[in-house]
């Protein structure tokens, strides 16, 4: 298999940067408002809680300048930590009424009385400073971004995967490395490198009876993630949905129409009708099932300024409440839009900036902002070279500016249309930067296919790491070049070393290394309480450590190394306290346990030990912990008896004192 000059991927990694950002708190506002004219009546479908509210086709108006809006609706973004019931009464207080509700989300879609868009803007804005509500805006409608044009179909040859002519039908995928990725995958063999992904298209109607979604190929499924059946209306609008999802994952191998560029894994459709609501519990829904693709063909192809902006508000808010839920691992693939202006002003996720302007009116901090940003790739639309002389050029509808990240394949698209489309085969050609969202999302499927671990930042760098530019139009310089082979070998070849600080805390988290490429080991170790780091090694248990900080050495696939820690010991000082013991001083290591020998000393009654700091004494046992200490032995004086002394006398010697006692006494009294 084809791999690159791992010179060419150290330089294009080499300026990567891992982000890892702080969620902050919103702000909140606060005022009144009241209802204002009356809604004419229109059927509508009854309200249901957690889901959306579908307006009716009478329902949908347009203001002079083409922007879709539902009459008599509105679209709220709660505070979090604003409860259901906390929500409906904040909105039947101002005379609306619950129609859709996202707990997620933190989202409500309301009734209010009021028809045109004036009324409405009127009504968010009296809204928006209602204690408890972040965001109001009236229920617009994006736009799909395709050009409609003729249909081109091509035979292929040999040389239309690998001759870099792009004259075929299959010039995008030649013009992308697609062959040269998959086979970098393995794709065709019986073993696969590649990994399941998952992978979401939120779009408008998919034939599902397409045999490209029916057949699948390298276990790739195409699944309708939505209650209910996938609609299948024949009108134009109803092309994009199954065009976009065949450029990504039409099946492999079958011998049927196209080969999609993502291959392995689940393709997870949702059908929306562009209903900003709509579009946002879609996105919160792919999420929330796992997807880590999301593409999203949807933009404000007529919108001004100050339109793009507010109706990027919500989609900002949205990401933030995903990130504050814990995900944050996805990508969200966005078209530029087809109008040939700033992509800045196809709005939704294309606007979101980190301007002091934009962080004000969503709340948000500048690092959540850039949190959002480098999960958002705008990818903008490469006209078909035979067309423009040669040229790797953007397509003269096709939006530029800074804001635009990709360039891909967008002119002259064929692939998968309805198969009950009059004259059709099953196949269109298109053009719009829709198509080339598509290109992206199905690269970006591949890397994350080739290297599950990577986060969503540096699958967004890996993407647009291509040194080669496309022209832009006018003054812009263009976008690098989307190429899959390019993106799949840096994948491939990017591994990470996680440090476990195994009890410890504070050391490096984790690091990116290339396969082939020593790498030094950080110098940032972890600490723990009564122990002495050593070293690193791949068993948490091990004694002697494999890896030291400092020092350099080969990874040739993801790795977990675990801090070796060696115990400190500590010194115990025992006190006989006028006494005599053996030893007088013991050293030990943190957590181990001694057995206090008994003191002597004449005279007293040893007590016990007493713990003068240190460790822990339990009875006569005492625990090292992480300091010195001392123990002091008690004594007790022992207390002496007293004597009693008896003087025992002889009975004969007794007689004769007495005898003469007698004597004399009678001498002296006769004589």
């Amino acid at each position: 298999m084809k791999s690159l000059n791992s010179k060419k991927i150290i330089a294009l990694l080499t300026a990567f940067l891992m982000l890892c950002v702080p969620l902050a708190s919103l702000h909140s506002f606060a005022a009144s408002i009241e209802p204002t004219d009356p809604l004419t009546e229109v059927v509508e479908p009854e309200p249901y809680e957690n889901t959306i509210f579908a307006p009716a086709i009478e329902a949908i108006a347009e203001t002079d300048d083409g922007l879709r809006y539902v009459s008599g609706t509105l679209m709220l973004i709660f505070e979090a930590g604003t409860s259901e019931e906390q929500m409906r009464a904040i909105v039947e207080a101002q005379g609306g009424e619950t129609v859709g509700y996202n707990s997620a989300l933190d989202m409500m879609q309301v009734r209010v009385k009021g028809r045109s868009y004036e009324q409405l803007q009127q009504q968010a804005q009296r809204y928006s400073t209602l204690p408890g509500v972040q965001f109001a805006t009236p229920s617009v409608f994006a736009d799909i971004c395709y050009v409609p044009n003729d249909p081109w179909e091509g035979d292929l040859s040999a040389s239309s995967w690998t001759g870099k002519l792009y004259r075929d039908s299959n010039w995008n995928m030649d013009m992308i490395n697609a062959s040269e990725a998959w086979d970098m995958l393995g794709y065709g063999l019986s073993s696969s490198a590649s990994q399941p992904v998952l992978v979401g298209v939120i779009d408008n109607e998919l034939d599902t009876e397409h045999p490209e979604f029916t057949q699948s190929g390298n276990d790739l499924i195409v699944r309708f993630i939505d209650d209910g059946e996938p609609e299948k209306i024949g009108s134009a609008l109803s092309i994009h949905g199954s065009h976009v999802t065949g450029i990504i994952a039409a099946a492999p191998n079958n011998g049927l129409h196209i080969t999609g560029i993502f291959q392995n894994g689940e393709v997870l459709f949702s059908q929306s009708n562009g209903d900003i609501a709509s579009l946002l519990i879609k996105l919160e829904r792919m999420v929330n099932a796992g997807t880590k693709v999301l593409n999203f063909s949807w933009g404000l192809e007529n919108g001004t300024a100050s339109q793009a902006e507010q109706f990027a508000v919500p989609f900002a808010l949205a990401m933030k409440k995903l990130f504050d839920n814990g995900f944050d691992d996805f990508l969200v693939v966005q078209s530029a839009g087809n109008n040939g202006h700033d992509a800045t002003l196809n709005s939704l996720f294309a606007t979101i900036n980190t301007s002091a302007r934009f962080r004000q009116i969503t709340g948000c901090s500048e690092l959540e902002l850039q949190k959002m940003m480098d999960r958002i790739v705008v990818a903008a639309a490469l006209e078909r070279p035979d067309k423009v002389g040669g040229w790797l050029q953007y397509c003269s509808f096709s939006n530029n500016g800074l804001r635009v990240d990709i360039a891909a394949p967008g002119g002259s698209i064929l692939s998968t249309a309805p198969i009950y489309l009059p004259g059709s085969n099953g196949l269109i050609t298109k053009s719009g930067t829709s198509m080339s969202a598509a290109h992206v999302s199905g690269v970006a499927g591949l890397i994350w296919s080739a290297n599950p671990n990577l986060p969503a930042p540096l699958v967004k760098q890996i993407l647009c790491a291509n040194t080669l530019k496309a022209n832009g139009l006018g003054s812009d310089l263009g976008a690098s070049l989307l190429d899959a082979e390019l993106s799949v070998s840096m994948a491939m070849n990017i591994h990470f070393v996680q440090f476990d600080p195994n009890g410890g805390e504070g050391a490096t988290q984790s690091i990116l290394v290339l396969n082939g490429e020593t790498t030094l080991i950080p110098g940032k170790i972890p600490v723990r309480a009564g122990y002495t780091f050593i070293g690193w090694s791949e068993q948490p248990n091990d004694t002697t450590p494999k890896y030291i900080a400092g020092e350099s050495y080969l990874f040739n696939e993801d790795t977990t190394l675990y801090a070796i820690w060696q115990a400190k010991t500590y010194t115990l000082t025992l006190n006989a306290n006028g006494g005599s013991v053996t030893p007088t001083s013991v050293v030990q290591a943190r957590g181990s346990s001694y057995n206090l020998p008994t003191p002597i000393r004449s005279g007293y009654t040893f007590n016990g030990w007493s713990l003068n700091g240190g460790g822990s004494l339990s009875g006569n046992m005492y625990t090292f912990d992480t300091s010195n200490g001392t123990v002091t032995a008690q004594w007790t004086v022992v207390q002496q008896a007293k004597k009693i002394f008896t003087t025992k006398y002889d009975a004969t010697f007794i007689n004769w004192i007495l005898f003469f006692l007698c004597f004399g006494w009678i001498w002296m009294w006769f004589g």
